[in-house]
């Protein structure tokens, strides 16, 4: 009685093989031929299947966990669009209970979305570890990188003031130019730097950081 179930679970993805059960569960008592009553036979092949199915719910919830507790992006090293933005608010908190100053740089990187349409995930995985890699070495251990869109990513610098930020900006640009891919040539960034204004509150500075993204994302004329 639990060969077929359990062969179904083994070989086929959970909900798929869960609606075959019980779809062909006629099938199954049918071929059995027990003696015993079938209401009874069926109760015993329903049990299979519920016991069968709990390996791979339990599996999938702790994956969906995992994803949900996740602070790094799906495809590169860099803080989740969730995270990062939770992160941007303790960091301007922080800097107003401490008078401190801070920025945060928006980086477009408009060739992300050809890599991905033209060439495939291999290459878009490939460019993004790099683009992440020379973004931390261009800037302090501290300052967070964080994917906020797929081609669009957010640079909190905390204790820097309009000079330093500007200094980062410079850095990073360089040092993205000066990385070179055979099939899209260097990388291009767009780089807008963003100063928390004194007395500003997290949704403004949020606001602002939201806007400098989308005037990159527009087509250059």
């Amino acid at each position: 009685m639990g060969l077929p179930p359990v062969l179904t679970l083994l070989l086929l993805p959970l909900g798929s093989a869960l609606l075959l059960n019980l779809t062909l569960m006629p099938v199954w008592l049918a071929l059995l031929g027990t003696d015993l009553p079938l209401f009874e036979t069926g109760l015993y092949y329903l049990a299979l299947v519920g016991f069968g199915t709990l390996p791979g719910w339990m599996r999938h919830r702790r994956a969906a966990m995992l994803r949900a507790t996740e602070p790094s992006d799906a495809q590169c090293d860099a803080l989740s669009r969730k995270v990062i933005t939770e992160r941007l608010t303790a960091e301007v908190d922080r800097a107003r209970a401490m008078r401190r100053p801070m920025a945060a740089l928006v980086i477009h990187l408009p060739q992300l979305e050809m890599a991905d349409e033209q060439f495939g995930p291999v290459l878009l995985h490939t460019l993004l570890a790099r683009v992440c890699q020379t973004i931390r070495e261009s800037c302090r251990h501290h300052d967070l990188l964080g994917r906020h869109q797929p081609t669009l990513f957010w640079l909190l610098l905390p204790d820097t003031g309009e000079a330093g930020a500007l200094i980062v900006r410079d850095r990073v640009m360089r040092a993205l130019n000066r990385e070179v891919f055979a099939e899209t040539g260097a990388i291009q960034a767009r780089i807008h730097a963003c100063y928390l204004h004194p007395g500003e509150t997290t949704t403004h500075f949020e606001q602002r950081l939201l806007t400098a993204g989308l005037k990159l994302m527009e087509p250059s004329p």
